[in-house]
C-alpha cells in the first residue's frame, strides 16, 4: 500500500474515532478538550518535530546508557542481566515493584529509580498514584520516572541501538536514519501514556509500548484500557469496536 494512502487512511480513522476532539496541556497544568481537523494537528504535530530535534537526540543518548550504567549500579554481568531479564519479564509491574519482591530486591530498584533515573521518592510511593485526582505535569512525572526504570531494567525495553557515529560539528552522537526514526516516535511514547490516562482506551501499533503501558497504567491505578493493533493487518482503518475485542488492561 503506498504510504500517503496508509496515512490517509490512518488519519480517516483517527477522525471517527476521536470525532476531531484532542486533549492539550493548559497553563494550569490540566487537560482541556479542542475540537479542531485532525490535518491541523498532523500539520502541527510537523512543525514540533523540527523543534524538538536537539532533545531527541539527547533523549536517545540518554536511553541507549541505561541498561549499561544500571549493570554497572548493581555489578551484574552480561549473564546476570539475561537471567533478570527472563525472570523479571514473567512479573506484572505491581509485584516487579513489590517491596517484598525477592526476584530483584527493593533496595537496588530503588537505587537505579534514584540514581539513574533522578527520582526524587521510591517507586512504591508511584503504587495507585493515579486513584487520586492529578494534574497533567504530575502525571507525566510519574509516568516518565516509571517508563525510564522500566527501560533501565530491560523491562519492556524499547529497542536501543548503539549510536553510527560521532562528528566533530555534532554535540549529540547521530544515527542512521531507520534506527532514528525509531527513537523519534519513542520519544512522545511518554506523553501518549500520560494523555490517554484520562481516556477510556489507549491504541497502539507498537507491541512494546502497549506492554509498557500496560504496566504504568497497572501500577498507577489507571482505569485506561490497553488495546495492541497489528501492525500488518490488511487494513489499517479497523474499527475501534473490533480492536476493543483484543486484550485490555486488567
Amino acid at each position: 500500500m503506498d504510504n500517503s494512502i496508509f496515512e490517509g487512511k490512518r488519519r480517516d480513522n483517527i477522525s471517527k474515532i476521536c470525532s476531531n476532539c484532542e486533549v492539550l496541556p493548559v497553563r494550569d497544568g490540566c487537560l482541556k478538550i479542542l475540537t479542531e481537523p485532525v490535518e491541523v494537528c498532523f500539520d502541527r504535530a510537523k512543525k514540533l518535530q523540527v523543534l524538538n530535534q536537539y532533545a531527541e537526540e539527547s533523549e536517545c543518548a540518554t536511553f541507549e546508557t541505561l541498561e549499561e550504567k544500571t549493570c554497572g549500579l548493581l555489578r551484574w554481568d552480561e549473564k546476570e542481566v539475561e537471567t533478570h531479564r527472563k525472570e523479571i519479564s514473567l512479573l506484572t509491574s505491581t509485584q516487579l515493584f513489590d517491596p517484598k519482591n525477592e526476584m530483584i530486591d527493593n533496595e537496588s530498584i530503588n537505587r537505579v529509580f534514584y540514581e539513574i533515573c533522578g527520582s526524587r521518592f521510591p517507586v512504591e510511593d508511584f503504587k495507585d498514584y493515579c486513584k487520586k485526582e492529578r494534574i497533567f505535569s504530575e502525571i507525566r512525572e510519574a509516568v516518565r520516572l516509571l517508563f525510564i526504570l522500566m527501560n533501565a531494567l530491560g523491562y519492556h525495553r524499547n529497542k536501543i541501538e548503539k549510536r553510527t557515529k560521532f562528528t566533530y560539528k555534532a554535540f549529540y552522537p547521530t544515527y542512521d536514519r531507520e534506527f532514528y526514526r525509531t527513537i523519534r516516535s519513542g520519544f512522545y511514547d511518554v506523553d501518549h501514556i500520560c494523555y490517554a490516562s484520562k481516556c477510556n482506551y489507549f491504541v497502539t501499533c507498537d507491541y512494546a509500548l502497549s506492554s509498557q503501558a500496560m504496566e504504568i497504567y497497572r501500577y498507577l491505578g489507571c482505569k485506561t484500557n490497553v488495546i495492541y493493533c497489528e501492525k500488518k493487518a490488511p487494513d489499517p482503518s479497523l474499527p475501534l469496536a473490533v480492536l476493543c475485542k483484543k486484550t485490555a488492561t486488567p
